[in-house]
């Protein structure tokens, strides 16, 4: 993700600085609809079915979902903020 953005933060367009990766739609949000196609599979009993299945889940690695942000950037889209553009 950070060479799709050039290594810039895509909030205030910073370069040369720490950055993180944001996604875009919610990662427990992915998780959820993940588990939702699973629903059969427990997760205490079949964790290590999780996973493999998760590695072939197409939205958990999906670098449009993602954009790149400075850690001031990325600390505004925290706690309810909506701050990030994109």
């Amino acid at each position: 993700m950070f060479t799709k953005d050039n290594y810039i933060c895509q909030d205030c367009g910073e370069r040369g600085i720490y950055l993180e990766a944001h996604h875009i739609k919610k990662f427990h949000k992915i998780q959820s609809e993940f588990l939702n196609l699973h629903f059969s599979l427990c997760i205490d009993k079949n964790k290590e079915k999780l996973i493999e299945l998760s590695k072939l889940y197409p939205n958990f690695w999906d670098i449009n979902n993602g954009i790149t942000l400075c850690k001031e950037c990325h600390n505004k889209t925290k706690g309810g903020s909506k701050k990030c553009q994109n």
